[in-house]
């Protein structure tokens, strides 16, 4: 069960030609970095003229909105796009009762969704059904993932759903 690769493995993959990986634009991270060094260097010109606590104040602030630029430029998140129509991919995730595994299996595996609004809904996460789809279901990728102590293993492969498919299963989930 633990052998398949996961969708997030699946998105990763350099040799993906469909999916196309890209970072979140560093504008604002830059912005945030500049405000915070433009900060530290008024603080150094304010030095003599400031007094009391208005100087370890902008200190403090500049320090924290530097800071705070260099890590959003850093940790920049990724986002994922279908190469042929550009459309972003998002990952979502829905709670089931573990009890129904068989049949979400089953439905996954068949890509049949028809009766997935009959499957118990929860709020634990002991059964998750992961979908990584595009706006309009047009590229839609399916796993059932089940928890298994300490860790999340996969229990089925990676399917890809057709669009016909992937909207029933939106409309009935």
């Amino acid at each position: 069960m633990d052998k398949n690769i996961s969708i997030e493995q699946y998105l990763n993959q350099p040799e993906n030609k469909e999916i196309v990986a890209k970072k979140k634009s560093p504008v604002t991270s830059i912005i945030i970095l500049i405000c915070g060094i433009a900060l530290i260097v008024a603080s150094a010109l304010l030095k003599e003229v400031a007094s009391g606590l208005v100087f370890p104040l902008i200190i403090t602030l500049a320090s924290i909105i530097s800071v705070w630029g260099v890590f959003a430029f850093s940790f920049r998140k990724k986002r994922y796009y279908v190469s042929a129509t550009g459309q972003e991919i998002k990952v979502k995730e829905y709670l089931f009762n573990i009890k129904d595994r068989d049949k979400l299996v089953r439905m996954v595996e068949n890509s049949d969704f028809n009766a997935v609004e009959k499957l118990e809904k929860t709020a634990q996460d002991s059964l998750k059904l992961k979908i990584a789809t595009t706006a309009d279901h047009n590229y839609c990728l399916a796993q059932v993932v089940v928890f298994i102590p300490y860790e999340f293993v996969n229990a089925t492969i990676l399917v890809k759903i057709p669009s016909d498919k992937a909207k029933t299963l939106f409309a009935n989930i």
